[in-house]
């Protein structure tokens, strides 16, 4: 499966002389770690264990955006910090060892939400969520909170199953992520480098 992956020089020079790297989630941003550590887990049941305890995915892109030809575009901002040099890799993975997922959808990951197909699905929940006195803060309370995360696995329904295109976006713009647990160095068929704008 060919991806695409942005990473900074440092990870590409350890990758050089590691041949394999494990990401371990030390820099995670604090935040964004339970949902990290979500993905985890749903990479353990569908793809096999870490390699490593504590373990966390390294993220590329199987489709960046409405990209035609997948490839994040270099002259986008936020790939990197601003002026830091860094590398757009070409991989390619075998399929079983890796987990697609809508790129959109994960940030109601991230963001500790309830992903819905339609208006009128958010528009119910969150007026259940206001009848019963909750605020949006995450976590919500039982049987919000389950309900919620129910919903997440609809991240990994590239097809978009269901989905109002008007509520959700087209499968056209679609961004797909992968994810995986280890980075071969054998992998890598290209490493374009470029400085981040």
């Amino acid at each position: 499966m060919r991806l695409w992956m942005i990473v900074p020089e440092p990870t590409l020079r350890a990758l050089e002389r590691g041949r394999v790297l494990v990401a371990d989630g030390r820099r995670a941003i604090r935040d964004f770690r339970p949902a990290y550590r979500w993905m985890a887990d749903q990479m353990a049941m569908r793809l096999g264990p870490p390699p490593r305890r504590r373990a966390v995915p390294w993220w590329a892109w199987a489709r960046w955006g409405g990209s035609r030809s997948g490839r994040p575009d270099l002259r986008c901002s936020a790939h990197l910090p601003r002026g830091t040099r860094g590398y757009r890799l070409t991989i390619e993975m075998p399929a079983e060892e890796v987990l697609l997922s809508d790129f959109d959808d994960w940030h109601f990951v991230l963001n500790g939400s309830y992903l819905t197909l339609d208006e009128a699905e958010w528009d119910a929940f969150w007026a259940e969520m206001d009848a019963a006195g909750h605020s949006a803060q995450w976590p919500y309370p039982e049987p919000f909170r389950t309900r919620a995360e129910a919903t997440w696995q609809r991240i990994f329904d590239l097809d978009r199953t269901g989905r109002d295109p008007a509520w959700c976006g087209t499968s056209e713009d679609q961004g797909i992520q992968a994810t995986f647990w280890q980075l071969h160095a054998d992998c890598v068929l290209k490493a374009e480098m470029f400085t981040a704008r």
